[in-house]
């Protein structure tokens, strides 16, 4: 077709599009003599079409031969000259029509051209003589049509004072504190809910400055918005229920539901077509739900989603990248990690992608020994009683029993849920038992991911109580706040807490009294402020006839005196200040701004 053809057909194109719309009228004007169409759409405020309100916007139409007309974005180069007019005008919404050879099919495509899009196409294009825009398919829909041109039209209203003026980012007006609040807004046209509009439309922001009288446009690039929401829902496969929350995540075009981590359902908006996506997930739990679901469902060919049933249709899924034999075998082994993590009442993830060699053979240990309850064999000989197995950023307290006499096979269990008996001599020569976690530091309850806290109390009280079983229960108390104080995790301040309960009714010759009333006082004021009764306790420590100055130095700091709290540090030996910067007392050294100050 030669060239007035293609541009008839265009400006035919567009304006049998915009004249059914019931609240928009073409006037697009063709000139022989020039190489280009020009025009206005006018916006009328019912469809009445009243000259009442009406308002308008300018138009340019573009035609090009195209045989694919199956595109939803294309490109298209305008020159610097014509994007300098069009800002100059204050705007424009451009049209360019793809038609085909044969002049019978044709696909229309707009972008609306504000002064701040234009802007910033010019600042892209500096040096250039044309500039490529981006231009999406217009809508069949008259209500998405009106809302396109009616926002365009705002947009160049809202853009048309700061066409040339100086604009700045969020941050700048930030740094300036000038900004108030930012806004957008988009307009909404017959049957379309708000949150379609937002999605379907470019949003700009403005911005509110302060003493300002009119909303200025933030210096950016307008966006297509995108909304992410979980919903409660019921996916089952069969009687299987495998998931109870589900993401929706949805703009303009698409959209995706996403159950679990791996697997999701993408609906195009305007064909209604929909595709079945699967990519699995790094972290262990999630994953399995997810493989087990989506074999389920291969078995099964539907689910249901709410009560409501899906069909899936196997015979045109692409497995190419899912062999289904190969999957039900990774299935089963990950949900013998799973049972292993439970089994250890761990409740934290294995992140697969991050396993090293060493992580699973160490995985393939502990399935061994503690799921299938087998000796171990090829590991090294005399290995410690009690040791740490690592998986990935995971670790396990294990213990470690010799299958035999002889050779470098060990029955493996969980070091907290097996009771091992404990035994020390005393200085007398006499044999004692004690509790199994005695030697626990708090570097081992910040990392063990197999701790027990219940097992621990009970563990001390079920030993002969003496001096040697209060002392160690009391250090084992102190390394538990000094983890508390790192990580704040609510089981260890209740651990520690009922420690201090049990403690505080050892007598004077199994803990100094000093001992037990400092450790209960510094729990409690992680807490909360101390009582006024609890306070004068404190100072009636501090009076006490003989009382060393370990424990003046800690009432001082419960008490929040930490000038005199520096004064009687300073008569301590330099070896003792240094370990009585270890005790979790000195969390509150200035008050527990510095923890690691210098005295």
């Amino acid at each position: 077709m030669d060239k007035k053809a293609i541009e008839d057909l265009a400006i035919s194109a567009v304006k049998n599009s915009i004249t059914v719309c019931e609240l928009l009228s073409p006037f697009i004007n063709d000139n022989d003599k020039e190489p280009t169409w020009d025009g206005h759409i006018y916006i009328y405020r019912d469809k009445r079409k009243t000259k009442d309100g009406v308002r308008r916007i300018p138009v340019q139409v573009k035609g090009t031969e195209k045989d694919d007309l199956s595109k939803e974005e294309i490109s298209f180069p305008v020159s610097i000259i014509e994007l300098n007019s069009y800002l100059d005008d204050g705007g424009v919404i451009f049209f360019v029509v793809y038609i085909g050879h044969s002049g019978q099919n044709i696909q229309i495509y707009y972008a609306s051209l504000t002064p701040i899009k234009i802007r910033m196409l010019l600042e892209e294009a500096k040096g250039q003589a044309s500039k490529s825009i981006k231009l999406n398919r217009f809508p069949s829909d008259n209500n998405k049509k009106e809302m396109i041109v009616i926002n365009c039209w705002e947009d160049c209203r809202r853009q048309a004072s700061f066409a040339k003026a100086n604009l700045y980012s969020i941050e700048e007006l930030e740094q300036q504190g000038t900004l108030e609040s930012v806004t957008l807004s988009v307009t909404s046209v017959g049957g379309v809910d708000p949150q379609t509009a937002l999605l379907t439309n470019e949003v700009y922001l403005y911005a509110n400055i302060k003493g300002g009288v009119i909303p200025q446009p933030i210096e950016a690039i307008p966006q297509r918005l995108v909304v992410h929401e979980e919903k409660d829902a019921r996916i089952m496969v069969g009687e299987q229920l495998f998931y109870t929350r589900v993401r929706v995540v949805r703009d303009g075009k698409t959209i995706r539901t996403l159950f679990g981590e791996s697997f999701s359902i993408t609906t195009q908006v305007e064909s209604k077509a929909v595709k079945f996506n699967y990519k699995g997930t790094h972290n262990l739990r999630a994953l399995t739900v997810d493989l087990s679901f989506i074999l389920a469902l291969i078995d099964n060919k539907s689910f249901t989603y709410n009560g409501a049933s899906f069909p899936f249709n196997i015979d045109s899924a692409d497995f190419s990248n899912f062999p289904r034999d190969e999957m039900r075998g990774r299935l089963v082994y990950f949900k013998k990690i799973v049972q292993l993590l439970d089994r250890f009442g761990c409740e934290r993830d294995i992140d697969l992608k991050s396993l090293q060699a060493k992580d699973w053979n160490n995985i393939n240990i502990l399935i061994k020994g503690i799921i299938d309850n087998e000796p171990v064999g090829g590991l090294k000989k005399d290995l410690p009683p009690v040791l740490t197995l690592e998986v990935g950023n995971l670790r396990f307290v294990v213990c470690l029993f010799k299958d035999g006499d002889e050779g470098d096979a060990y029955r493996i269990s969980d070091f907290f849920t097996t009771e091992l008996l404990c035994v020390y001599e005393d200085k007398k020569g006499e044999k004692l038992t004690t509790s199994q976690y005695f030697n626990l530091r708090a570097k081992d309850f910040l990392e063990a991911d197999n701790i027990r806290y219940d097992v621990l109390l009970p563990s001390f009280q079920k030993t002969e109580r003496n001096k040697e079983t209060m002392t160690r229960a009391n250090y084992l108390l102190l390394e538990i706040l000094n983890a508390y104080d790192i990580s704040s995790k609510p089981e260890m301040l209740a651990t520690a807490i009922s420690f201090s309960d049990w403690i505080k009714t050892a007598s004077e010759e199994e803990l100094p009294y000093p001992i037990r009333t400092l450790n209960d006082l510094q729990i409690k004021k992680r807490q909360r402020e101390l009582e006024e009764e609890e306070k004068k306790e404190l100072y009636r420590l501090i009076e006490t006839p003989g009382v060393g100055e370990e424990t003046i130095v800690g009432a001082y700091l419960l008490l929040e005196q930490q000038t005199a709290a520096e004064i009687h540090f300073e008569k301590l030996p330099a070896a003792i200040q240094s370990k009585f910067k270890q005790f979790p007392i000195y969390h509150f050294w200035n008050n527990g701004g510095d923890h690691n100050g210098q005295a």
